[in-house]
């Protein structure tokens, strides 16, 4: 489009056409633009300030859809969190007790010298012997 432009303004200079013919020639041309994507600076700056108008809407919208979201998933995090913690703290507990009742009966196997709970308490304080 813009040689075009230039060419028809270079008709008018060499004074091949006058300056009406030229009025009437570039008009013609914006016309025939129809709906190619850039025609004109102006047309540019246009569809920029469109295509910017458009992005920032859309954005926009996609910010609050995922406000929206966060908003709907935080109860559902939060009631997650508190299954996983409950869990957790139970078999932390479980396994405290579990713990605590092999120490007992290591302790009660070591003080009385015999095989009692099948720990292997004997076997380490015969290797410690040896």
């Amino acid at each position: 489009m813009k040689e075009e432009r230039i060419k028809i303004l270079q008709m008018v200079e060499d004074g091949k056409i006058s300056v009406e013919e030229a009025g009437k020639l570039l008009e013609a041309l914006k016309a025939s633009c129809g709906n190619e994507f850039f025609c004109d600076d102006e047309d540019i700056a246009d569809r920029f300030q469109e295509f910017c108008h458009n992005t920032e809407t859309f954005l926009k919208n996609v910010g609050c859809k995922i406000g929206e979201f966060a908003k709907d998933m935080e109860p559902r995090v939060r009631n997650v969190t508190k299954v996983a913690v409950s869990k957790t703290a139970d078999l932390v507990d479980e396994l405290g007790k579990a713990l605590a009742a092999c120490l007992n009966s290591l302790n009660k196997c070591e003080s009385e010298n015999e095989e009692c709970c099948g720990c292997g308490a004997e076997k380490d304080e015969e290797n410690r012997e040896n």
